[in-house]
């Protein structure tokens, strides 16, 4: 067996191991963070790359796609529209908290990380989905991915502890992920098929940025807003924690020494901004809370940073109100849209403050200053 061969053996055994430990204590997307944990130790010990097949990681990415539309088509109309206010005041603020914190970064790490990194590390919601892409943003993904788990594991850990001590009367289980054992059937792991092989080469043609991610996203919303039941995609629990793997090792697989020492030299700032931004979404949650007069443990668990999935199984366990699901799911989609959309208005903010420089105005023609330094190796999908 090869080099690499041995690599890739070690590295499904160490996923097996991380990723079954992970989930065993209920940690949403154990089976992501146990895979770019497994990758990172062996890039990081052995010095060679651990990079998935680009064909594969699209394949996730379309995966992950569908994850991410399936809650928005279980939103009912007139919570969305008896919540808008609401959703829209809390949301710009916690998207304000995370460029803010994003952009306190960048300026406290003295140019070690990028404008695009900093804040797609700190944007409140989508963990899985913004690190899948970062590298397409213009980010470091590495650096991304492990400060938005990072956030993902300290608002998940904390949750079961937070929500006791706000007055929740109800029995709080774990944090875990979505329920895997919900039915499928066969029509709709066809449509799923089809969506995530059809969607994401269509979308590249048409230019749609992150095609692997968004067009299968938007297929996916819309059938599951217009389309018969057995035409949804529906996505079994293998192919969810496969998708995760295969994300978790583009993440960890192009891990190196110098990745290692940047994000522990950065750590403590990391973890101020993680606490700046869960305390600010508090203080949304207590506004929301005397505004609505709605209790704070329901408002708390609307505005919390991140954390989907166990935020919406907490929520079930103690009884809370449709203000949950709605304003989480609607942040979520709001940090991607913003995710994908803010490294590009970084780029023409540069461009012209460059070009302002010159005589008449013209722009300088410069490559995207934005990107971080390239990984060699790492995937562009």
């Amino acid at each position: 067996m090869t080099t690499a061969g041995w690599r890739w053996t070690g590295c499904v055994a160490l996923t097996a191991v991380f990723g079954y430990a992970l989930q065993r204590i209920g940690l949403a997307g154990g089976w992501l963070i146990g895979a770019m944990l497994a990758a990172a130790v062996l890039a990081f010990g052995t010095g060679g790359q651990l990079v998935p097949r680009r064909q594969l990681v699209r394949l996730a990415q379309g995966v992950i796609g569908v994850l991410t539309a399936l809650p928005l088509t279980q939103l009912r109309g007139t919570d969305v529209i008896g919540y808008l206010g609401l959703a829209v005041v809390s949301i710009l603020i916690t998207l304000g908290i995370s460029i803010g914190c994003g952009l306190w970064l960048t300026r406290a790490s003295g140019g070690e990380v990028t404008p695009n990194t900093g804040i797609l590390a700190m944007i409140a919601g989508g963990a899985s989905t913004v690190s899948t892409i970062a590298d397409q943003l213009g980010a470091d993904q590495r650096y991304v991915s492990l400060s938005q788990y990072l956030r993902l594991l300290v608002v998940t850990a904390t949750l079961p502890v937070v929500i006791p001590l706000l007055g929740a009367t109800g029995g709080v289980g774990h944090a875990g992920g979505p329920t895997g054992d919900a039915p499928w059937t066969v029509s709709g792991v066809i449509a799923l098929a089809v969506v995530i092989v059809c969607a994401g080469p269509v979308g590249e043609r048409l230019r749609v940025p992150a095609p692997y991610l968004l067009a299968p996203l938007l297929v996916a919303l819309v059938l599951g807003l217009a389309a018969p039941g057995g035409a949804v995609p529906q996505v079994p629990e293998v192919v969810k924690e496969a998708a995760y793997v295969l994300v978790g090792w583009q993440a960890g697989g192009s891990f190196s020494r110098a990745a290692m020492a940047l994000f522990v030299r950065l750590l403590p700032r990391t973890l101020l901004f993680i606490a700046v931004t869960i305390g600010g979404c508090f203080a949304v949650a207590a506004g929301t809370s005397a505004w609505c007069g709605i209790p704070l443990t329901d408002a708390y668990l609307a505005t919390s940073p991140g954390g989907i999935y166990g935020v919406l199984a907490i929520s079930h366990d103690i009884g809370s109100g449709p203000v949950v699901a709605t304003l989480q799911v609607l942040r979520m989609v709001v940090m991607l849209l913003a995710a994908v959309a803010l490294p590009e208005v970084i780029r023409r903010a540069q461009e012209r403050r460059r070009g302002g420089g010159r005589p008449g105005g013209k722009p300088v023609p410069v490559p995207d200053g934005s990107r971080s330094t390239p990984v060699k190796g790492t995937t562009s999908s």
